[in-house]
């Protein structure tokens, strides 16, 4: 077998070579999830910060995005303070003649930047997005969450997904390591969003 892994795939390709090295010829593996830190709690939120962190000194490195979104980190962690207060709730269609409700609460808007991460070609306008939604335009944001940027046929299996998650990795979390590994990551954020693991589901 030539195994090719990415995201959790490393995590079984991994398992594969350690316990059937004998059937492989090569392995590739693509954004690696070590098999000795596969615990929900201690990746999800430490993970989101430094992909957030990233994502924002991008923006700040780039005199024409820092001119356009100033200080577009604290104008995300606000919304999300905000909206997890007061949550909103957009009109968008997903197709013609086709609309759908989507709440924005501070997880939601939170989850549809991470979720996004899927989706790479969108993501110069995830700025334009956050700025439009603290100026009371939510829709660009609420797509996000109305359609995931990994819906097409064949990108994430749904039923193998949360088994997988739900078995393999949820069982080994305590709901306090969750909300533990959360606050240390985002001091900013509502215990709301971070209980659940900054609201990972899709």
């Amino acid at each position: 077998w030539n195994v090719f892994g990415v995201s959790y795939g490393t995590y079984l390709a991994q398992t594969l070579m350690y316990q059937h090295p004998e059937g492989i010829r090569t392995v590739t593996l693509d954004s690696v999830e070590p098999l000795d830190d596969a615990i929900m709690a201690s990746l999800m939120a430490p993970n989101a910060r430094e992909g957030l962190d990233n994502f924002f000194a991008a923006c700040e490195a780039q005199p024409a995005c820092a001119a356009a979104y100033p200080d577009l980190a604290g104008t995300f962690t606000s919304l999300v303070n905000e909206l997890e207060a007061n949550p909103i709730t957009a009109s968008v269609e997903v197709s013609p003649g086709n609309p759908v409700d989507v709440v924005l609460d501070g997880g939601a808007i939170v989850n549809g930047i991470i979720d996004n991460t899927f989706n790479t070609q969108s993501f110069p306008n995830v700025p334009l997005w956050i700025d439009q939604l603290n100026n009371g335009q939510p829709e660009n944001i609420a797509r996000l969450r109305a359609v995931p940027a990994f819906t097409p046929p064949g990108v994430l299996a749904y039923g193998m997904t949360f088994g997988m998650i739900c078995s393999g990795y949820m069982a080994e979390d305590s709901e306090e390591s969750v909300l533990t590994f959360g606050q240390q990551a985002f001091p900013d954020y509502p215990d709301s969003v971070l209980a659940p693991s900054l609201h990972f589901t899709f």
